[in-house]
């Protein structure tokens, strides 16, 4: 049985939700971070956002991958609304026969039971990744969005997450993930759902965060690993955490110490500054 899940009450969402966990004796896992959206408007805004994505995509069956298919409620709010291909991902196989149900009923649709931390990035073609992402692999799932080719995501993640993906540079939650995700995309919050909006409630408020391409992940892989190495000297000079992290001498003479750069601390590296860096890198470790 499948629902519109646009066009219908949260009362109704949560009756239907409930109805077919108890259908499927499936009770849902603390552990997998398993919450259901409720909430018509949240769903509404998520599809919208997945629509702007794909009429930019200007190809013409462009594929979605949904994170967390879970009872296939923005799985076929995505696939009957939406001229893409959508693939549903899920990893608890107890969801596995009623996803059947839904691809059966939909030709665009098809489900894959699996990790979609692994997925994501196997897949060759992927245009847009949306879902409402589990908590407990959050930031996973993102940097596994980021190192694949989606043009466009629209996740639902944790506000507090959301808040570290858009910081500023220089601001108390400006990190790693903060550097790593902006340098790849422009990302702009859409809206903030508060715990009632899911069952059970979770204890944080959530947030739907849109990520537009900007760049591909292969020039910051040649970095990645020497910028995760200066986080762990967040608030020292940029220069002193690069020599530690190098692992060898660096010839100041060759350095324009002039530059910008080098006045800044860690956690003030900004995307921009990223492609000067990995020019460096390369000239350090090359010679």
């Amino acid at each position: 049985m499948v629902m519109d899940i646009l066009n219908t009450s949260r009362k109704e969402i949560v009756k239907w939700l409930k109805s077919n966990l108890s259908r499927y004796g499936i009770k849902l896992r603390k552990k997998l971070s398993q919450v259901m959206m409720v909430e018509p408007k949240a769903f509404r805004r998520i599809v919208e956002a997945i629509n702007v994505c794909v009429q930019n995509c200007s190809i013409r069956n462009p594929v979605v991958l949904e994170v967390g298919a879970g009872l296939g409620t923005l799985t076929t709010a995505i696939g009957g609304n939406i001229k893409a291909y959508v693939v549903g991902i899920e990893i608890d196989k107890r969801f596995t026969s009623l996803l059947k149900e839904v691809q059966d009923l939909y030709p665009n649709i098809d489900i894959i039971i699996g990790d979609a931390r692994r997925i994501i990035e196997a897949f060759r073609f992927v245009h847009v990744v949306a879902g409402n992402l589990p908590y407990h692999i959050t930031s996973d799932l993102v940097l596994a969005i980021s190192r694949s080719n989606a043009i466009c995501s629209v996740i639902t993640i944790q506000k507090d997450v959301a808040d570290r993906l858009m910081a500023k540079p220089g601001t108390k939650n400006y990190g790693k993930i903060s550097l790593f995700v902006q340098y790849m995309f422009d990302v702009e919050l859409i809206d903030i759902l508060p715990p009632q909006f899911f069952i059970p409630a979770p204890e944080v408020s959530s947030a739907i965060v849109l990520m537009k391409r900007k760049r591909g992940y292969s020039e910051y892989s040649t970095v990645e690993s020497i910028v995760k190495c200066l986080f762990s000297f967040r608030r020292k000079h940029l220069l002193k955490s690069l020599k530690k992290c190098i692992g060898s001498e660096i010839n100041i003479v060759e350095l324009d110490l002039s530059d910008d750069l080098w006045r800044k601390r860690v956690y003030q590296l900004a995307p921009e500054d990223i492609r000067k860096l990995a020019t460096i890198v390369r000239s350090i470790t090359s010679s």
